[in-house]
């Protein structure tokens, strides 16, 4: 959602065309864990699908904030 002519995917500049299609999952692995992949398709831009995720920790001494 919310792609456009200004979106990136990295601190490189990759761009996409319209034909863009993104399947992100969030999933939650444990209590203090979440993990985060995107499946990214371009046949305009990108010979085959690729995917990049992260894993994201909880802080116990940090408040969360969610908008």
């Amino acid at each position: 959602t919310n792609n456009n002519d200004q979106t990136w995917f990295d601190i490189v500049g990759s761009f996409h065309s319209d034909a863009l299609h993104m399947v992100e999952r969030w999933t939650y692995v444990a209590q203090d864990r979440i993990d985060y992949e995107v499946t990214i398709e371009d046949p305009k831009v990108f010979t085959r699908p690729w995917k990049m995720g992260w894993n994201y920790g909880r802080n116990p001494t940090e408040e969360q904030w969610e908008n």
